[in-house]
């Protein structure tokens, strides 16, 4: 900022003082210390006159504290300082006190569209008479999103024109990525470099993004079809759910079984992770959302949510909400509940006039404000956290709905249907 004011650059000097998240905060809890960055660079900027001055005052003062920097600095080796920086990100993550949710300028620009919510069809992939998308999953920088289908093939495509995406070198060379059996479930790493599925015949894969190798295959990762598939914070774990109604977590570098929480009587139709990582949420097809603690595997509570009829008692899943780590949305055949992870019924969200039969799955945005649930009759219903009512309702009207996934940091939704279509809202 003060060297943009050096070089007289005062337009784009203010716009960093004056939207930059970082001084935002600043100008709201210490307004004095904020105008006073105002004023000293009002007063670099008239204080140079030349742009020969400020460059040879700016390379002047950047070796001084160079200088002053080497001499309490030692030599080390690059390699060992970046084990060092790796192994201590890892105790944060673990430990609670790191979370990789600080925006950069381009996710906190996009993160203002959440005042939006979607509304409408962007681009439609047709996957043919053959083949349906089983699920889908948007990578950790946006740009792309992967899908699962019912013939085993994992794809990934440019969700911006609903085109393969190419860059990748597994595509280039057609060294594509497949299962013996239906993809049910996939995610990618928190870097975006690996994805990791399970398929029905109850095994589960690791593909690297940009070779399209399997790195790793897990044989028997469960008795029945996967239900779930999820990277952990570090991804160093993988956590799964199944139809033989276990919840697992698998060593990645060992490939070996390292958990199992046990205490689902049926289907395990969706597991999710809090966002300090110390509980695990799974919802079951016997009507009961468990709530494990994620080290020790011990259950911490067990409990129903509000259910009219014995067909509505199926939950179909269950998602943290960023922000409140004691509260989730519970999301059952035919409602859905903010409920506490102790059990406590908060709010209800209200669907007048509501004829699907039933809810396949619903996800929350990331900034926690809406939620988005797809019915068997293809919408998606949009509704507010905060009020608990409909805003909104997507008119897809497919055939059997499949999966619905939300963007990271933007206001996109993704929907698959056995009717063989990706779409994309937004």
């Amino acid at each position: 900022m003060f060297d943009l004011a050096m070089l007289h650059e005062l337009d784009a000097a203010k716009t960093i003082l004056h939207y930059s998240p970082t001084l935002i905060q600043l100008q709201r809890d210490l307004p004095e210390r904020h105008l006073r960055l105002a004023e000293l660079v009002s007063g670099i900027s008239s204080s140079f006159r030349q742009e020969s001055d400020c460059a040879f005052f700016r390379t002047e003062d950047r070796e001084a504290l160079a200088n002053d920097i080497l001499k309490d600095v030692d030599g080390s080796k690059p390699a060992s300082v970046l084990s060092l920086l790796n192994q201590s990100l890892k105790w944060q993550r673990h430990v609670g006190r790191f979370h990789n949710d600080v925006p950069c300028q381009g996710e906190y620009l996009a993160q203002q569209e959440y005042s939006f919510a979607v509304k409408e069809e962007h681009c439609t992939v047709h996957f043919g008479s053959k083949s349906y998308p089983e699920c889908a999953s948007f990578s950790p920088e946006g740009n792309l999103i992967a899908t699962g289908s019912s013939d085993g093939f994992v794809e990934i495509w440019c969700w911006e024109t609903g085109k393969l995406h190419e860059d990748p070198l597994h595509q280039g060379a057609k060294n594509l990525m497949v299962h013996n059996d239906s993809v049910l479930a996939l995610n990618f790493s928190g870097k975006g470099d690996m994805i990791v599925a399970g398929s029905k015949d109850a095994k589960i894969k690791i593909w690297g993004v940009r070779t399209g190798k399997c790195l790793r295959n897990f044989e028997r990762a469960h008795a029945r079809a996967i239900t779930v598939v999820m990277f952990d914070r570090d991804g160093s774990h993988i956590l799964s759910a199944s139809h033989d109604g276990t919840v697992r977590v698998h060593g990645l570098k060992s490939g070996q079984l390292m958990k199992e929480f046990h205490g689902n009587v049926a289907h395990v139709n969706h597991v999710a992770s809090s966002d300090d990582g110390k509980m695990i949420l799974s919802a079951s097809s016997d009507g009961r959302v468990r709530v494990w603690d994620s080290r020790s595997t011990k259950i911490l509570a067990s409990w129903e949510p509000p259910c009219n009829t014995e067909a509505e008692k199926l939950i179909r899943s269950v998602h943290p909400i960023s922000g409140e780590p004691r509260n989730c949305v519970v999301c059952t055949n035919g409602n859905i509940h903010l409920m506490s992870v102790s059990g406590d019924l908060l709010r209800s969200f209200e669907l007048q006039d509501y004829s699907t039969g039933s809810f396949i799955s619903c996800v929350v945005s990331p900034d926690g404000r809406r939620v988005y649930a797809l019915g068997e009759d293809g919408k998606a219903y949009i509704f507010c956290t905060k009020t608990c009512e409909l805003e909104f309702t997507l008119e897809a009207r497919d055939i059997c709905p499949t999966s619905i996934c939300h963007h990271p940091n933007q206001n996109v939704l993704a929907t698959t249907s056995s009717a063989g279509y990706l779409r994309i809202w937004k």
